[in-house]
């Protein structure tokens, strides 16, 4: 296992391989990115299509956006709520998704398994997987 702390895309180009999963969750376009901000709908069109282009497997976590990667192959929704916001009494519910592709014919067990899950799920965590 990899983790990297560094732009994606790059990450994606160096350790791209047919038996590679990439789990990526960028700051969600739209949003209030804390640190992050600044990361656009077009930064996000960028790591879609470098998705489309990889060999290797991915699970690209977003909310609902007007943009996804063409290659994916199963769309989850998770219905999580959110209580980190500025209005700490307040919890809100919100719609993850979990964009699904899965190359490595077979031989990744792990996003076989991720890819049987129903399409609309209350929160889960991929460790219980």
């Amino acid at each position: 296992m990899n983790i990297g702390c560094e732009d994606a895309i790059d990450f994606i180009k160096r350790w791209d391989s047919p038996q590679t999963i990439f789990y990526c969750d960028p700051p969600y376009p739209g949003t209030d990115q804390g640190h992050y901000a600044g990361y656009s709908l077009e930064d996000y069109q960028a790591l879609c299509n470098s998705l489309d282009n990889c060999q290797g497997s991915y699970i690209l976590s977003n909310y609902a956006q007007t943009i996804a990667p063409d290659s994916v192959q199963k769309v989850i929704e998770i219905q999580a709520f959110m209580s980190a916001s500025k209005d700490k009494t307040a919890e809100k519910e919100r719609i993850e998704i979990l964009y699904i592709c899965d190359r490595s014919s077979g031989m990744r067990g792990d996003i076989a398994k991720i890819a049987k899950t129903p399409d609309r799920i209350q929160q889960m965590s991929l460790l219980d997987l």
